[in-house]
């Protein structure tokens, strides 16, 4: 009766560690868009790895997030438009595989971008 509690409470054991470890070492490239300026950005979109996020509409004030697991070396593609149809178009950043990246792009009330990337 024992010998198989000891086998079960071994093999949980094993799979929260692995558990653990895949959490741990799980690579993540993060995208923060931020708009401090005081006009509304449109057909927002971002492109990384042969991979576009279409993010709509970003509003003054508003934050939204690009988050993938899957990627290689690459730079964030920004694009979108302003009310008076002045075009948004940014390369920004590098990301890399083996590493994660926590990286931010603010709109600043001039309408410059203001990028910071934050390897971990």
């Amino acid at each position: 009766m024992i010998k198989p509690l000891v086998t079960l409470v071994a093999i949980l054991l094993v799979i929260a560690g692995w558990l653990a470890l895949k959490t741990e070492f799980r690579h993540e490239a993060r995208l923060v868009i931020e708009n401090r300026s005081l006009e509304q950005i449109t057909t927002l979109k971002v492109k990384v790895c042969n991979q576009e996020f279409k993010l709509g509409s970003l509003a003054p004030g508003q934050k939204k997030e690009v988050k993938i697991t899957e990627y290689s070396d690459s730079d964030w593609q920004i694009s979108g438009k302003w009310p008076d149809g002045t075009t948004i178009s940014e390369q920004q950043g590098y990301i890399t595989h083996g590493m994660r990246f926590d990286d931010r792009a603010v709109f600043e009330q001039d309408r410059e971008l203001t990028f910071s990337s934050n390897p971990r």
